[in-house]
């Protein structure tokens, strides 16, 4: 869950512009003991940095292909 909620904090919705990353990690660490699993906190601490290389390896698609637009009023 930790991992999701940074995810969608540092990611562009249609609602929301993204978080910078130390905002997001500021909240979760605000949130152990809370929310979060202190030692789950803890762990992504660890971790963020090769969360972040994944992440950005793989960003998201601002604007879905237009095929699932065309398999959708093909009736697929």
């Amino acid at each position: 869950m930790i991992c999701d909620v940074f995810d969608a904090l540092t990611s562009k919705r249609p609602y929301k512009e993204p978080w910078p990353t130390e905002r997001a990690i500021d909240l979760i660490n605000s949130e152990a003991g809370k929310h979060f699993d202190p030692d789950l906190v803890e762990f992504f601490r660890g971790i963020v940095d090769e969360f972040l290389v994944i992440k950005n390896e793989y960003p998201d698609i601002e604007e879905p292909p237009t095929y699932l637009y065309d398999q959708a009023a093909a009736g697929a």
